[in-house]
């Protein structure tokens, strides 16, 4: 048989599934129905089911098609015929839960250039994870990749160094931890160059010493919208994290592909609201770095750095609430482009009013894990 029919298609069970549920009939690049395929299942998957299940499913659906493969093979005469998309179907739907391909595309910064964002980034008092170049190359990719990430605007973009080059000791390994004088400085100067929007993607226990505090009070007052993530220490019992719990500061939390709450997001009632934060494709140096070091017992038994905690370059798909927060500060980016500053008060209020109620908040206004739901960035137009 050159081209199975639609009475093939329903003759056996295995001719179903491996012809990817009829996409395989398709008279011109039946893989690509194939693969379209996936995405149906995976939304609704992701709407009504949690994240055991999906994965389940994906294994269920493999095993499956490996057999009805064979099956139809034989019936076709081809082991491997091209209408059989099954194949197609599944690896699609491992790359939608494994890497959440429906949200690494980088959500880009759209505004005027008058509009400023300032990113601070990695680990507020915890080790830097290599956050500044993620974020930072997120908002300004205005390059044509066709490999990677492609903007879709320009920015005018602030960024500030707040870690040292000297990695320190963190009772496991040598990280970079941020430096405070840095840090205060460059609030400092955010306030004097009237910053519209900062994003914070740093994140530790210690509350704001009295400067912290002035410096943030005074940011808000003028007008100054923050944003910051927070933290991945879910279970660690979700410790609250500053500067997301400072007062004023929008709170993002972190979701998966399938709408649910990450396993690592902080809940807390200080959270405002959530956004893609697994899997998201990030960008990195084009050369090679690291984390830190391995912590390894020196010639006279202190701890010293050992071998480095290498990063990938280029690019490379990240988890965290860090990588939530940017989202939420590009979207916030494009109320200040489009209404203009109007203070981070009725900034946030506007912002709520354009998210996403998510299933599992089982149509409650407000919820812990996802604050008051999550980003959707196309409903800023609507």
């Amino acid at each position: 048989m050159s081209r199975p029919t639609l009475r093939f298609l329903f003759q056996h069970p295995a001719h179903f599934i491996a012809l990817g549920f009829g996409a395989g009939l398709a008279p011109w690049a039946p893989g690509t129905f194939g693969t379209a395929v996936a995405i149906p299942i995976a939304l609704l998957l992701r709407d009504h089911a949690s994240d055991a299940v999906f994965a389940i499913v994906v294994v269920a659906l493999f095993a499956l098609g490996s057999w009805a493969s064979q099956v139809t093979g034989r019936a076709l005469g081809v082991p491997d015929h091209g209408s059989i998309v099954i194949d197609e179907v599944v690896a699609f739907m491992a790359i939608l839960f494994f890497t959440g391909m429906t949200f690494i595309l980088a959500w880009i910064v759209l505004q005027s250039d008058a509009q400023h964002i300032w990113t601070g980034d990695a680990a507020y008092e915890r080790p830097v994870e290599a956050l500044s170049d993620t974020i930072v190359e997120r908002l300004t990719a205005l390059g044509p990749d066709r490999l990677g990430i492609n903007g879709i605007c320009k920015c005018k973009l602030h960024a500030w160094k707040i870690f040292p080059d000297q990695a320190e000791f963190s009772g496991e390994d040598f990280g970079y931890f941020v430096d405070p004088v840095m840090y205060r400085r460059a609030l400092a100067d955010c306030l004097e160059q009237d910053i519209d929007v900062i994003n914070l993607s740093i994140g530790g226990p210690g509350e704001p010493d009295q400067q912290e505090q002035d410096l943030f009070d005074a940011l808000l007052a003028n007008g100054t919208t923050i944003v910051a993530a927070m933290g991945n220490e879910r279970e660690e019992g979700s410790p609250i994290s500053f500067p997301a719990a400072i007062p004023g500061v929008i709170a993002v939390g972190a979701t998966s592909i399938t709408d649910r709450i990450t396993q690592f997001s902080n809940r807390g009632d200080h959270i405002s609201l959530c956004a893609p934060g697994k899997g998201i494709w990030s960008t990195l140096p084009t050369y090679p770095g690291q984390f830190g070091f391995e912590a390894v017992r020196g010639p006279t038994g202190k701890w010293v750095e050992g071998k480095p905690l290498r990063r990938e370059t280029d690019y490379d798909d990240w988890d965290g609430t860090s990588m939530a927060s940017p989202h939420v500060a590009a979207a916030v980016a494009l109320l200040v482009a489009k209404n203009g500053k109007t203070g981070p008060g009725a900034t946030r209020t506007t912002l709520i009013g354009k998210l996403d109620a998510v299933p599992a908040m089982g149509g409650k206004k407000f919820d812990s894990d996802y604050g008051h739901g999550r980003l959707n960035l196309a409903r800023f137009y609507r």
